[in-house]
């Protein structure tokens, strides 16, 4: 069973990769509270498709689940939502040693997260992510968030799991869009550390992502490998960890004007990650040619290369000016060199406008 072990001011935890469920010896004995209960936070789609089966294989393991849901999408996460189940769970009776387990995409992990390292000043926290964007990105780091109507995550704290209990077995039930949304954040990994990802993202079939389970286990830890060895050196984003936001500045602009319906994450992310690059071939740090490859890549797995039509250049710029990243009045956004050589760039609002408008 591939596994790997992510250090952090709070503690090491392991990060499992496999097919089917953990047994006993693999869950950490402080997880298990004094009645055996957790708290199980999902989403209302994967409720009622891994919901029952889930609660039977925890039950298992020795816990007494509660389960509490949250409505689909990014939508969901605001600030109502937290303050909802920690009211919830103070229904239930949940005390300082009563675990959350974050079942479902970025989304429920963002949101179980954050709401675990609230309710009573922090109780424990495991992932479950059963999206191929939550299990090779957003389960890894122990960032959480919330939106604002001005802008993406900008409630959030850092906050560890105690375990991520990743199985690959969950990808067959998804859909080919959520598969292309998770492909979107391996190739990030490529441009920013391993450009033998690249290639290998080309190998994951969007419509039957587990046809060969040893090759896509193998893909999908290799991905976490990346972010662990990032998250490791930066845990708290003050500056190497800023890198994995690759795509991020303008394809969460990208979201914000849309008001978080219409694009997923992922697609989002794709069109950021052209976009900054081909801001990097202008900016003259980025390779020639190197927008036009990723556009090449990104289209093959299906994933959109433009950015949607009504959505113009002062658009951007404006649903930047509350990016987190921001440095005064610069933004600042990843460029690559190469594949596996990032730097960071500033603009200033008037040079990202003139830049974004030679991007072809």
């Amino acid at each position: 069973m591939p596994r790997l072990v992510v250090s952090s001011t709070a503690g090491d935890y392991p990060v499992l990769v496999q097919r089917a469920a953990p047994d006993v010896g693999d869950i950490p004995d402080h997880l298990y509270a004094d009645d055996g209960r957790i708290i199980l936070i999902t989403d209302e789609r994967i409720a009622g498709i891994h919901g029952a089966t889930v609660e039977a294989q925890l039950v298992k393991l020795g816990f007494r689940p509660v389960i509490l849901t949250i409505p689909i999408g990014e939508r969901a996460k605001s600030p109502t939502t937290v303050i909802r189940l920690c009211r919830e769970m103070l229904g239930h009776k949940a005390q300082r040693r009563t675990p959350i387990f974050g079942l479902g995409g970025g989304v429920v992990g963002d949101i179980a997260g954050l709401v675990a390292s609230l309710y009573m000043r922090g109780v424990p926290l495991l992932h479950i992510p059963t999206t191929l964007l939550a299990q090779v990105d957003s389960s890894v780091g122990g960032k959480t968030g919330v939106d604002l109507p001005e802008g993406k995550n900008l409630i959030g704290t850092f906050w560890p799991p105690t375990m991520v209990w990743t199985c690959t077995d969950f990808l067959e039930t998804l859909p080919a869009r959520r598969i292309r949304e998770g492909l979107s954040e391996a190739l990030k990994y490529g441009y920013i550390s391993r450009p033998d990802l690249l290639d290998r993202c080309l190998e994951i079939p969007a419509r039957s992502a587990n046809r060969d389970p040893a090759r896509l286990e193998t893909f999908v830890f290799d991905c976490i490998s990346v972010k662990a060895n990032v998250v490791v050196q930066d845990e708290h984003e003050k500056g190497l960890r800023e890198i994995l936001n690759f795509g991020h500045t303008i394809g969460h602009a990208i979201e914000r004007h849309l008001g978080y319906r219409g694009i997923t994450h992922g697609a989002a992310v794709s069109i950021g990650m052209i976009i900054e690059l081909a801001l990097g071939e202008i900016l003259g740090v980025t390779a020639k040619g190197l927008s036009d490859d990723a556009r090449a890549r990104l289209s093959s797995i299906g994933l959109p290369t433009t950015i949607p039509t009504g959505i113009g250049v002062k658009d951007i710029v404006e649903a930047t000016r509350h990016d987190k990243k921001n440095v005064g009045e610069n933004l600042r956004f990843v460029a690559i060199s190469e594949p596996g050589t990032p730097t960071l760039v500033q603009l200033t609002d008037k040079e990202l406008l003139k830049n974004l408008n030679l991007v072809r």
